[in-house]
């Protein structure tokens, strides 16, 4: 059975390609758009590992990750275009496990 991977980005392209790349590896993804039905994917649907774009439309990526965190036995990766080592440091303070810059490239 493959690792189930929930990734939460709003850019269309970005979301694109980390789907790609995942499944491309065996793992089972969910994309979602919007942090709006994060929850219930993953009461539906678990995970094992959750991407979250924190500049997300609809909801505070930092909240969402301190939720997931409390909520769910889940990893949370923050993939964000901010670079600066203190706001690293909040998103791990917030419940998130590890972080990755923006513009990243697969392999």
């Amino acid at each position: 059975m493959s690792k189930t991977i929930l990734v939460v980005e709003d850019d269309p392209s970005i979301r694109a390609l980390l789907e790609r790349c995942l499944s491309g590896d065996g793992y089972n993804v969910i994309a979602l758009a919007e942090g709006t039905g994060v929850e219930a994917a993953l009461e539906a649907n678990g995970a094992d590992l959750v991407l979250i774009d924190l500049g997300l439309p609809d909801r505070d990526g930092l909240s969402l990750t301190r939720r997931l965190s409390e909520e769910f036995r889940v990893g949370i990766i923050i993939i964000s275009g901010r670079r600066d080592l203190t706001y690293r440091v909040v998103c791990l303070y917030m419940g998130a496990d590890d972080s990755i810059p923006k513009t990243f490239e697969p392999p």
